[in-house]
C-alpha cells in the first residue's frame, strides 16, 4: 500500500525526521506533486540533517533544472 506507507512517512518528516522528510521530498519529486511542497520538504531534510544532506540537494537541483526548461 503505497498511500498508507507515504501516510507514516509524512508522519515522521511532520515530527522533524529528516530521513523522513527527504524519503517525503524524493517520493514526492517522483510522483509528480506540486514544486512547492517537493522544495519545502527537500530543503526541510537538509536543515534536520544537522550538515547539508547531498541526495537532496541533488533532487533539489534537478527540480530547478526542471522548472527552468
Amino acid at each position: 500500500m503505497v498511500t498508507k506507507g507515504i501516510k507514516w512517512v509524512r508522519e515522521a518528516a511532520i515530527e522533524g525526521l529528516a530521513d523522513a522528510q527527504l524519503d517525503l521530498g524524493e517520493a514526492y519529486y517522483l510522483q509528480g506533486m506540486s514544486m512547492k511542497e517537493k522544495k519545502w520538504w527537500l530543503k526541510s531534510a537538509m536543515q534536520n540533517a544537522g550538515k547539508p544532506s547531498g541526495h537532496a540537494q541533488l533532487i533539489l537541483g534537478r527540480l530547478t533544472n526542471d522548472s527552468e526548461q
